[in-house]
């Protein structure tokens, strides 16, 4: 009888024991479960923040271009009222106000990826230039730099203006690239001879 007694005992002690673990891998499954969740929003945080971090570098970058063309700052800045300064018929001696001039080959333009390839926003009306500024059509145009310098105002035979605002792989010596943000117009457009003082 006692024997028997002994061996229920050891019975329930060992099916105790067995609850106890069970219960302790529950326990750790779950600390388990919530350690991993901790450590997935850690890393979204990590992720987020290194986001806004590249885009303040970004945006810092894109102030010290422009602080760098003061000029360009105030052209930007009067784009929706930028008109022509020359009346309807030129009149003698206009030109002699202007430093420079020379014909140049000019070519058409927009923000498509055929246009603009890995530096494409995905629109054609709605791209970005070299200068840091938002694209005019048939305003802004894209050029060598070492013959006509970032900011620049151009000037046609007919009184239009013309900034410069890009730049361009293909854009070298006497070729500007304007920008008309239509694929189609471009291609219609075609290539021309321009006349242009600055």
């Amino acid at each position: 009888c006692l024997k028997m007694q002994r061996e229920q005992r050891a019975l329930k002690n060992a099916m105790y024991n067995v609850k106890s673990e069970t219960r302790e891998q529950k326990r750790q499954r779950r600390n388990d479960i919530v350690d991993s969740i901790l450590i997935i929003l850690f890393l979204i945080d990590l992720f987020l923040f290194g986001l806004w971090i590249g885009e303040k570098i970004k945006e810092s970058n894109e102030e010290k271009q422009l602080s760098e063309l003061p000029e360009m700052k105030a052209i930007v800045a009067r784009t929706d009222s930028f008109e022509v300064p020359c009346p309807a018929e030129t009149p003698v001696g206009f030109y002699a106000n202007y430093e420079q001039h020379a014909t140049f080959t000019v070519t058409h333009y927009c923000g498509c990826s055929i246009c603009c390839g890995t530096y494409s926003s995905g629109s054609e009306s709605e791209a970005w230039g070299a200068s840091g500024s938002r694209l005019e059509a048939f305003v802004s145009v894209a050029v060598d730099p070492r013959v006509i310098p970032l900011g620049t105002v151009l000037h046609d035979a007919e009184g239009r203006l013309y900034r410069a605002e890009d730049v361009g792989g293909a854009i070298k010596n006497n070729r500007i690239d304007l920008f008309v943000g239509d694929h189609e117009e471009a291609l219609k457009l075609g290539v021309k001879k321009m006349e242009l003082w600055w």
